[in-house]
């Protein structure tokens, strides 16, 4: 057994037996001659050799935390749990069920410090976490090569940005793809959907509306079936013309039919067989045809069909399903002994079968790059890197209330594995939603960078507008909620687009030596800023808060908390403000709240909400690290100096990080501040 490793700061690659894996990360250094064992922050990290690939054994210590792992459907901690990578569609899935959509083959272990470790490998790997044997985390890895990575830090957040700037920072979404999204499998014909988005214009603002397959010819991707779709282009035009944009789902398996031209310009492609047939599997249209997104023909193919698509149809995103592969068979996707060319090379899918999602949405991204501004897609499935070019959801759910609160974790967990912009189906993919229900997740997921409602065929109803008065208004509520904290949720996304840093973060990431932090899984943090606890369990009209350490500002009873501790809470009082906080919202009004005082100002400088008196707009906030991520046309001061101020497409988007004071200023730069400001600002530096 060959080992090589690389080192690069506080990063290192080591390589087992060498050969090129199949997604490939650059990292520059020079590789000297490794051992068996490597030593890491958090254990030692032991590599043998066995009869079916490689083992890694890395020393689990009694008080070690293991988190990340991408999106599994359990708790944050993912101690005593064996994890299996393997991209699969479950066909609804509950708590527990392991695996589903997505790998992402990485884990942070916190003790006094914190590590974590990546293992490239696009194959079936699977994590023992402490379950076979009690001291040890054990990787199985089902091939005799491997490359795996060890980043080390003094925090969650430094190990998480090492990650995500290997794998690659996250893609910027556009600012309407954080709006409210609504979906159905599906709305047709093209009147039916017109008729949605005008009921919604009435009450609840939309911000797109998603065409699931039933807009499609006998399910053949892009086509459109011309009975129930006359003009879709018209379509999507008046959609436009109600400030809604328009996304069509797409499918990974084209229809093997003679006549259809996408099948047909596509021989030669496709995944094939071990003895060089085409291989056909049976998805929506029939059997299909996938193409094989390693070889440089079918990409090129593939992006032909997107632009051309989304052209034609002036659409705005792209819906990427089934592409964990999904197919009607008894393994539910392609056979293991199918064959791709990658490289010149015939390799099985059983070796790249994590990677087929990620490379099919790495092209259609490629392709949507060339014919839109802003593109958008919302792909099931990826592996590590995806972040790059999708939002992800977290697939069929299925409707309940131990399925709301699972949702937390799931996402949260994705965020710190670098994926920050996912979100669940609101209400609950499958089965039927009661009222009280969806109005809980709509609020449950106010802070999720995703927020889309959908529903299977056979599920409940669940427009708002045909809600119940009740529940229709505590939905509507948590979507006016949500549009206020929009400037916030944008500031977060850029954040994440430059960082990696996630949008909804577990609260442990915060608070990595708050033991209690890490077994919260129903409060989760939007940013470093804010800490949502809402409620989660039917008939509830308040619940337990718990509040790590510092000063928290309860934003709607008015009340200021100490922390670490357990507080009774009412219906309603779920947002919290942690100190040294300045928020922007809508309307370019702002929140902050810093020394023991909140204050809420308008666009126009005017005092709306303050538990102090005499405090005039521009104020300073005092004491502890501000992170202040922009108010679009404001600007952000330091001893009255701009400080990184940032300008895209006429939006400020972030001011800067880590300062000891911030002065917030007007559209007209009034520098105004309260008496005393100046001198105690002079003494002050910004944090690098």
């Amino acid at each position: 057994m060959k080992v090589g490793i690389t080192g690069k700061g506080k990063a290192r690659r080591i390589t087992v037996n060498r050969r090129t894996p199949v997604i490939e990360y650059s990292f520059k250094g020079v590789e000297r001659r490794g051992g068996r064992e490597i030593g890491t922050s958090c254990g030692r990290v032991a590599i043998s050799e066995e009869e079916w690939g490689l083992a890694l054994r890395k020393e689990l210590d009694t008080y070690e935390h293991v988190i990340g792992f991408g999106e599994k459907a359990f708790d944050i901690e993912r101690r005593r749990l064996v994890l299996r990578m393997w991209n699969t569609d479950p066909g609804g899935y509950r708590r527990g069920d392991d695996p589903i959509y997505t790998s992402i083959p990485f884990f942070i272990s916190v003790r006094e410090k914190v590590a974590g470790y990546f293992v490239n490998s696009t194959s079936e790997v699977v994590f023992d976490v402490g379950v076979s044997e009690y001291d040890q985390v054990l990787v199985k890895i089902p091939e005799k090569h491997a490359e795996i990575y060890i980043f080390e830090g003094s925090t969650i957040e430094e190990v998480v940005e090492q990650f995500v700037g290997l794998t690659g920072m996250p893609f910027m979404p556009p600012e309407w793809s954080l709006g409210h999204q609504i979906s159905r499998y599906s709305y047709y014909p093209e009147s039916y959907v017109l008729k949605v988005a005008g009921e919604y214009a009435r009450s609840v603002p939309v911000s797109a509306i998603y065409l699931d397959i039933d807009y499609m010819d006998g399910f053949k991707l892009f086509t459109w079936n011309s009975k129930i779709f006359r003009d879709p282009k018209g379509m999507v035009e008046s959609l436009h013309r109600k400030g809604i944009r328009a996304v069509a789902i797409i499918d990974p398996g084209l229809k093997a039919e003679q006549g259809y031209r996408h099948f047909e310009k596509g021989v030669g492609g496709y995944v094939e067989t071990g003895d060089r047939e085409l291989y056909l599997g049976r998805v929506w249209p029939g059997l299909c045809a996938f193409p094989d997104f390693f070889r440089d023909e079918a990409v090129d193919h593939w992006k032909r069909m997107v632009k051309s698509f989304v052209t034609e149809n002036s659409l705005d995103g792209l819906w990427l399903d089934m592409n964990e592969p999904s197919v009607f068979s008894e393994t539910k996707t392609i056979p293991e002994d199918a064959v791709h060319s990658y490289r010149g090379e015939r390799v099985k899918h059983g070796s790249v079968h994590n990677a087929y999602g990620f490379m099919e949405v790495r092209a259609t991204y490629e392709a949507m790059k060339e014919v839109v501004e802003e593109p958008f897609i919302l792909s099931r499935s990826g592996y590590a890197g995806i972040q790059k070019y999708a939002a992800i959801w977290t697939g069929d759910n299925i409707s309940s209330w131990d399925d709301l609160r699972l949702q937390i974790p799931i996402v949260t967990s994705m965020g710190i594995s670098g994926i920050p912009f996912a979100g669940c189906d609101l209400g609950g993919f499958a089965g039927r939603t009661e009222g009280e229900l969806l109005a809980r997740y709509y609020q449950m997921a106010l802070f999720f960078p995703v927020f889309r409602n959908h529903k299977a065929k056979d599920g409940s109803d669940q427009e708002l507008y045909l809600l119940p008065e009740r529940f229709r208004k505590m939905a509507a509520d948590a979507v006016s909620t949500r549009y206020m904290f929009m400037p916030y949720l944008y500031s977060l996304a850029y954040e994440a687009h430059r960082t990696g840093h996630p949008v909804a973060r577990p609260l442990c990431y915060e608070f990595q030596n708050d033991r209690t932090a890490y077994s919260i899984n129903d409060e989760y943090m939007a940013g470093r800023s804010l800490l949502y606890a809402p409620l989660l369990e039917k008939g509830e009209s308040g619940r337990d808060v718990y509040l790590p350490e510092g000063r928290w500002f309860s934003l709607y009873e008015g009340a200021e908390l100490t922390g670490p501790g357990w507080f009774r809470r009412g219906e309603g009082d779920s947002i919290f403000i942690r100190r040294g906080s300045v928020i922007p919202m809508s309307g370019n009004a702002y929140l902050a709240y810093g020394s023991g005082e909140f204050h809420m100002f308008d666009g126009k400088e005017r005092l709306l909400k303050s538990d102090a008196t005499g405090f005039d707009a521009g104020h300073t906030v005092e004491e502890g690290e501000v992170t202040f991520l922009g108010i679009e046309g404001g600007r952000c001061s330091m001893d009255g100096k701009m400080t990184g101020c940032l300008s895209e497409n006429g939006r400020t988007r972030v001011a800067g990080r880590g300062f000891r004071r911030v002065s917030v200023l007007s559209r007209a730069g009034s520098s105004r501040k309260h008496a005393g400001s100046k001198q105690r600002n002079s003494n002050h530096r910004a944090v690098q």
